[in-house]
């Protein structure tokens, strides 16, 4: 998926720009679950409350059958799918990336961008929306 690959490029032009200082990319070969994994727990252990974590996915999104029933929509109800992000040797669930998150210490912002079909709610955070005046 050249494309994806290019992606990531311009991602890492954006944050190198923005001042973010160890910037990392996991292509094709590279991005295994256990390698996004690994760097999340590896962000979570360094980033202090106040930091940024730029976190860029571009690729195949998908749904598995959620087995823990734990999924819910927007709206609160059950909606039985496990949204997910289609690496390299495997899918990875959203389930698998809350955990990480939980990891980070308080007042670190996560930030993602997320270029994948049906992957919709593959963070598993509220929706916020923050409106500023120009």
């Amino acid at each position: 998926m050249f494309a994806c690959e290019n992606d990531a490029a311009v991602y890492r032009s954006i944050a190198e720009k923005a001042g973010f200082g160890q910037i990392f990319s996991l292509l094709t070969k590279e991005a295994t679950a256990a390698n996004v994994l690994q760097h999340l727990q590896t962000a979570a252990g360094q980033l202090q409350s106040g930091d940024i974590f730029l976190l860029t996915y571009s690729g195949h999104g998908g749904v598995l059958t959620d087995t823990n029933k734990d999924e819910t929509n927007n709206f609160g109800e059950m909606d039985g799918f496990d949204e997910t992000w289609c690496l390299y040797d495997r899918q990875l669930i959203d389930d698998e990336l809350f955990a990480c998150f939980g990891q980070f210490k308080e007042g670190v912002r996560i930030l993602i961008f997320s270029d994948s079909c049906h992957s919709g709610s593959v963070a598993k955070m509220p929706f916020r929306w923050i409106l500023t005046r120009a």
